[in-house]
């Protein structure tokens, strides 16, 4: 039977048609003609035993190593940081202008987090440089604004802009050389023990100016000198208590008794501590004694008499139980009359 070689295989074919590979063929192609090779199990994949042609076999997938297997870096695009090494207690960020990550400039050492080059470290101190108003000083140095705890009484200092200090120690707040504090809400201070002061003002040795000011409307209201001075309404003192009415409708000083009160309402003391005059619960009054009436007065002594009535001039409309002395004569008015005493 004579063959036609087929135009399109090369193949012998006797109509010279194209061979169907599906059915015009038998056996299988070794892998010397460019065939696979049989065999094999699931997840094997299809290697190059040798340099020859087409010697090829299947063999077990084996991880690739990344330590060693691998060169290059991988891409942020690809989920990599496009870096090869990064330095040991650093935290990497996003350089944008090298589009990879990269060193931070903060560290962690056994004990502080630091960040080099903004100058901000976080240990029993805290260091840091801003802009303007906003920024920390160097830590315990007086430098403008350091913010850091002193040893004394485990307090934390801020040091001004022109290097004066504020405290704020225990529990206690302290402002000193004329720099304030504004808070802007409603503030409450409280002892965190009952053996420590809620608050202290204290002022220089040197102080000049009022230990505290009320102010309302740029009107001051009351204050306490830095004598310890108290004036309420007033712009002057010249008293411990300097007390004005802000209207005629106003009273100027109420002292109120307790239920049952028993203690005097008010005491005048000397240096001693001796009682000079008091007002009693019961609003007597009694000048160098108890009073057991509304006006009673000590015994008379070498040095002074119980009572003086100085001369003057007869009221034009006297009551009853008045007295006075016109100079010459004691008088009094009884039912309506002015009586005159009898000098015997």
């Amino acid at each position: 039977m004579a063959y036609i070689t087929n135009l399109y295989t090369g193949l012998p074919d006797e109509n010279g048609s194209p061979v169907n590979l599906a059915s015009g063929v038998t056996g299988i192609l070794p892998t010397a003609n460019g065939g696979l090779a049989t065999g094999g199990t699931t997840g094997q994949i299809l290697t190059k035993n040798s340099a020859t042609n087409f010697d090829t076999g299947w063999t077990n997938f084996l991880p690739i190593s990344l330590t060693s297997g691998v060169s290059g870096v991988l891409p942020i695009a690809n989920g990599g940081t496009n870096s090869s090494s990064f330095t040991a207690n650093t935290f990497p960020y996003f350089n944008s202008a090298t589009s990879k990550l990269a060193n931070s400039p903060m560290s962690r050492t056994a004990s502080n987090i630091e960040i080099t080059d903004f100058d901000f470290i976080v240990t029993d101190t805290i260091t840091s440089y801003s802009v303007g108003l906003y920024r920390f000083g160097t830590a315990g140095s007086g430098s403008e604004g350091g913010l850091y705890e002193t040893a004394n009484n485990n307090s934390i200092a801020v040091y001004d802009w022109d290097a004066v200090t504020y405290h704020y120690a225990g529990n206690n707040i302290s402002v000193n050389n004329g720099q304030t504090i504004s808070l802007s809400l409603n503030t409450t201070v409280y002892s965190a023990t009952n053996t420590l002061v809620a608050l202290s003002i204290i002022g220089l040795t040197n102080q000049i100016a009022n230990l505290q000011s009320w102010i309302v409307n740029a009107s001051l209201k009351s204050f306490v000198d830095k004598d310890g001075k108290i004036g309420i309404g007033r712009t002057t003192l010249g008293a411990m208590i300097d007390t004005q009415s802000l209207t005629a409708a106003t009273i100027g000083t109420i002292t109120q008794a307790a239920a049952a009160q028993t203690a005097s309402l008010s005491e005048w003391r000397n240096s001693a501590g001796s009682v000079l005059a008091r007002i009693s619960a019961g609003g007597l009054l009694g000048v160098g004694n108890a009073p057991t009436a509304y006006g009673d007065f000590a015994a008379s002594t070498t040095a002074a008499a119980s009572l003086r009535i100085r001369p003057g001039t007869a009221p034009t409309a006297p009551n009853d139980g008045d007295h006075w002395f016109d100079g010459t004569n004691m008088k009094c008015r009884i039912g309506g009359v002015t009586k005159t005493y009898t000098v015997t």
